[in-house]
């Protein structure tokens, strides 16, 4: 049974943000594809969790769409979270240090 899946407030602004640039400089069809390609990974994974790799902070599994978009997934109550959303070449939203200091991954009790 697919899980349920669920985009953090910063994962979606992020992607609604790259969207509307992606339409500023390459046009609207080529964001609209990008959209789709994200979808098409959020299916993925509700349905095979496991297809992602393990994310660099315990307890994240990150998945790759199309080389350049990464998503972080978290699972909260069964559900999996979109933790974070970025470019391939940005680093991770949280580095070990500022976990280990009690800081909560992106969209953890920001209301979604």
């Amino acid at each position: 049974m697919a899980k349920r899946v669920r985009l953090s407030a910063p994962a979606l602004r992020w992607i609604e943000g790259e969207a509307e640039r992606i339409a500023r400089d390459f046009g609207p069809a080529v964001a609209q594809e990008f959209w789709d390609r994200i979808k098409a990974a959020i299916e993925a994974v509700a349905a095979f969790p496991n297809m992602t790799k393990r994310g660099r902070i315990p307890g994240s599994r990150t998945i790759v769409v199309h080389k350049r978009t990464v998503l972080t997934f978290v699972e909260r109550d069964g559900d999996l979270i979109v933790a974070a959303a970025r470019s391939h070449w940005q680093v991770d939203a949280f580095t070990p240090d500022e976990v280990d200091s009690g800081s909560q991954p992106p969209g953890e009790g920001d209301g979604d």
